[in-house]
């Protein structure tokens, strides 16, 4: 019997296998790291370092397993992934994966000075970008089936601005430091 049979209530009670919530684990949720990371830089720059610290450990983990779940899911189902990539309405979200590293670099930088650390990641978060910008746009651009304007642009696009603007200041941050480094 197909789900489309079963009625909301059954529907609800039938548990999704692990496989398939990791094929549709959304990227949207590196969300959690760029918010929790702010709250972290904001929290030690108020002069709380302990729950900074705190929050930055817990960003540690949360980062780490959300890309244990995303490279999952690329190994799953990775069609469903470039599906969701060309997807006008869901495309946006990647951009927390480039926002989500960057603050969490910054993080890392400001909070137990590892410009190590905040360098490699810089180093994964700038390709990430630039493939993202290309790729999503590009496939919208050459797309055939387009949405409206009003159907297709939403609150979300303005995620590829923030990635842009994550980028950007962990750049400045790293360069601030090595010019301080070289003086």
């Amino acid at each position: 019997m197909g789900t489309e049979l079963l009625t909301p209530d059954k529907r609800l009670k039938q548990t999704p296998s692990l496989g398939n919530r990791i094929a549709s684990f959304p990227a949207v949720y590196f969300s959690m790291v760029m918010a929790t990371g702010i709250v972290s830089i904001a929290v030690h720059a108020a002069g709380i370092p302990v729950v900074g610290s705190i929050l930055m450990w817990l960003n540690v983990v949360l980062y780490c397993g959300f890309w244990v779940l995303l490279i999952g899911r690329a190994a799953v189902d990775p069609g469903s992934l470039l599906r969701d990539l060309t997807n006008f309405r869901i495309a946006p979200g990647f951009f927390t994966l480039v926002a989500g590293t960057s603050v969490l670099a910054r993080q890392l930088l400001i909070i137990d000075s590892e410009s190590r650390i905040a360098t490699a990641m810089l180093w994964i978060a700038f390709p990430l970008w630039v493939a993202l910008i290309y790729v999503i746009f590009t496939a919208f651009t050459v797309k055939e089936n387009k949405p409206t304007l009003a159907e297709g642009i939403h609150g979300g696009w303005l995620l590829s601005v923030v990635a842009t603007q994550a980028v950007a200041v962990l750049t400045a941050l790293l360069a601030r430091q090595w010019l301080n480094y070289q003086q």
